[in-house]
């Protein structure tokens, strides 16, 4: 569960949640119209702003690199492990999650003291093992990276938490079975057999398949444009040649 969610910044609005359904709104005075509504209050920065202390990537162009607010921390105070930790991440030192409160003797992957400022600091890669073993059960060597790409997928922290906090700039409320509209068909069809208690191997395998008919077609394509006997004609040397 998410308890807070705050911010360095003097400007931002610490929200605090209670156990049960907590439904984030914009305030509207008595005077307001239908269409006077504050829809752009912040809720899907809300939802960036989760994805980032959980480990989302961050990219030149996050929100959290912009000038106003890369030297900003901001943090979650939230449950790992049935026990409440304090952690907060900036876009200045985006490979870094801070633990400002809490304790990490259950954790897979532990934080590391540093002296300049004194803090406990856990890279961003652990801090998504640590998140997939607390959340999820993810064995820790099962948990890689974000690939889109490979037969070798498996499920990861990141591809099972982006169906609990989904992205509308992603196109996270279009399909319920993606995340994203970028989402590729097996990492969808692995991610939610692991979620239901499905064996996500048989998904991985399939996907396996996929990847393997993928590369015929491309071979395909390659041999239907003669690219490929080109490459091999001039591959070959002629037999007086290697006899000189």
């Amino acid at each position: 569960m998410i308890y807070r969610v705050l911010s360095s910044l003097e400007t931002f609005k610490t929200l605090d949640f209670k156990s049960g359904l907590n439904i984030l709104l914009s305030d509207k005075t008595q005077g307001s119209t239908e269409q006077q509504t504050r829809n752009r209050t912040g809720k899907s920065s809300f939802v960036e702003l989760v994805h980032f202390v959980c480990g989302g990537n961050c990219a030149a162009d996050s929100l959290f690199k912009a000038p106003a607010l890369i030297e900003a921390s901001f943090g979650l105070e939230l449950d790992v492990f049935d026990e409440v930790a304090q952690v907060a991440r900036s876009g200045s030192e985006p490979s870094k999650i801070v633990l400002e409160r809490g304790n990490a003797t259950r954790w897979p992957k532990q934080p590391k003291d540093e002296e300049e400022p004194p803090r406990r600091v856990i890279n961003n890669t652990n801090w998504r093992t640590v998140l997939g073993r607390g959340f999820f059960g993810i064995d820790e060597d099962a948990e890689g990276d974000d690939r889109d790409e490979g037969s070798a997928r498996r499920p990861t922290f990141r591809s099972l938490f982006s169906y609990f906090a989904r992205r509308e700039n992603s196109g996270g409320m279009r399909d319920p079975v993606r995340n994203s509209t970028m989402q590729q068909t097996g990492d969808a069809q692995i991610a939610l057999s692991y979620l239901i208690g499905f064996d996500w191997t048989i998904a991985q395998q399939w996907e396996s398949v996929r990847q393997k008919e993928k590369q015929i077609r491309e071979l395909k394509r390659i041999v239907g444009q003669g690219v490929l006997t080109e490459v091999l004609d001039s591959a070959v040397v002629p037999l007086t040649e290697t006899n000189s």
